[in-house]
């Protein structure tokens, strides 16, 4: 806790999603409070950062590394928990272009044949610092059963079956 002025996260090392299974842990804490929340069980201590939004980047990528990426969403969080999303985020281009060149590195390196949701935080100066990832269909990403004529749903289904991804259209609706 010294290393990490005394703030961080403690986060469990397993079924935690979407805020839960953490903890933000301030000097008020006593060792001995911190022990009783942990009770045998693994955790990881994680520095606090301060952060504007997170943003989520998802990527889809074939074994013949055709891949799409969808475009990124901005997640609010209200008590550690996710509350509301918007996409597109509201990036700047090189702040998208820095995000998008990172999971789809990410997804090389991994060879990943099916979807890689990558989150980050936003920071003040717009870097994006990496925040967890999960190699499923996305929370943040539901929106695009509506918004795209191509779902996260459906552009796996393509990828898993060998069939050419979709074109990432939006959906507009109008008359």
């Amino acid at each position: 806790m010294s290393k990490l002025d005394g703030e961080g996260i403690l986060k469990t090392t397993s079924f935690g999603y979407d805020g839960k299974g953490q903890l933000k842990i301030t000097k008020k804490d006593t060792p001995d409070k911190i022990w009783e929340i942990i009770k045998g069980k693994e955790f990881i201590l994680e520095e606090f950062v301060n952060f504007n939004s997170e943003i989520s980047f998802l990527i889809c990528r074939r074994k013949n590394k055709e891949f799409s990426i969808f475009p990124p969403t901005e997640n609010q969080h209200k008590d550690g928990i996710l509350n509301k999303s918007k996409a597109p985020a509201d990036l700047s281009e090189e702040t998208w272009l820095s995000g998008a060149a990172k999971v789809s590195k990410l997804a090389e390196d991994l060879e990943l044949n099916g979807l890689l949701a990558v989150e980050f935080f936003l920071l003040e100066n717009g870097k994006l610092l990496f925040n967890e990832m999960a190699p499923r269909p996305h929370n943040s990403f539901h929106w695009t059963m509506d918004g795209l004529l191509c779902s996260q749903f459906n552009q796996l289904v393509r990828c898993i079956t060998g069939y050419h991804l979709e074109m990432l259209v939006y959906q507009v609706v109008g008359k």
